[in-house]
């Protein structure tokens, strides 16, 4: 799906979540800000994704999953601005 060593967020959305439509613009700005790190959306209410999503633990939205180096590094769930930008800065930010 992406190289082992790209970065990359998996943000689990879905269509009737109010957090996730006010945290949408603002991972739309980051994308824009760390473009080396892909951002996958992931709408949950997509038919046969469930089994996939109990198994990444993923039971609410919005949930971010943050990887670099092909590894999970952390998960931010819920609609936390500064804790996203705060771990976007961390984790993508080329020096």
């Amino acid at each position: 799906m992406f190289k082992k060593s790209s970065p990359a967020v998996f943000y689990f959305t879905a269509t009737w979540c109010g957090p996730c439509k006010f945290i949408s613009p603002v991972i739309e700005e980051l994308s824009k800000k760390y473009p080396h790190a892909t951002i996958y959306k992931v709408d949950i209410d997509t038919e046969g994704l469930q089994n996939a999503l109990a198994k990444l633990h993923v039971a609410a939205v919005p949930t971010l999953d943050f990887y670099k180096n092909g590894k999970k590094e952390t998960t931010i769930v819920g609609a936390d601005v500064a804790k996203l930008k705060n771990t976007m800065d961390s984790l993508y930010r080329e020096d």
